[in-house]
């Protein structure tokens, strides 16, 4: 409990980054997420951060997703700028089937069966790479980025559903960044 109040403490005093940008489920089916992470510790070039995001996406006649998820990684940020940032996600993906109805295959049935209008609830998660450039001495505080990632969903039909997704945005910190 002390290490939770610490870390909350720690967060909360340390520079927070504001992001947004576009969000592909497996890389093409368009969507967006909005972040908000904090730099809990710093040694040097290398920084961790904690934060979350909330997003949505669209897999045209498949389904419809929308999550709320939590990520904590570690940022390696060079001389020039440039940075590479490994990070796990963890949280909640709710989907809703685009159409009507959907057939299901289990062995060998398959079996036509109607949407469920509330939707499926999942658990998300995924670990990813992120690659991006914050530009020194701006005062802008703005920092590019682009991350690749292994995410998934379960339970999807009785399984787990791995797949990949892009995420390419912009953060913004206050004050000027690093």
């Amino acid at each position: 409990m002390l290490l939770l109040i610490a870390t909350i403490s720690a967060a909360m005093a340390a520079p927070v980054s504001v992001g947004a940008g576009y969000y592909g489920d497996f890389v093409s089916h368009p969507g967006g997420y909005l972040s908000a992470s904090w730099q809990v510790a710093e040694a040097g070039s290398f920084s961790a951060r904690v934060g979350g995001e909330l997003g949505a996406y669209h897999h045209e006649r498949n389904h419809t997703g929308a999550f709320a998820r939590g990520h904590m990684g570690l940022r390696a940020t060079g001389d020039s700028g440039l940075f590479f940032e490994p990070r796990f996600v963890l949280g909640y993906v709710h989907t809703w089937v685009d159409g009507d109805e959907y057939w299901v295959v289990d062995e060998d049935t398959l079996e036509l069966r109607g949407k469920y209008e509330g939707g499926s609830p999942n658990l998300g998660y995924g670990m990813g790479l992120g690659f991006g450039w914050d530009p020194k001495g701006d005062d802008q505080g703005l920092t590019w980025l682009m991350r690749a990632e292994a995410t998934g969903r379960a339970p999807y039909n009785g399984f787990a559903l791995n797949q990949f997704a892009l995420l390419a945005g912009v953060e913004w910190t206050p004050g000027g960044g690093r």
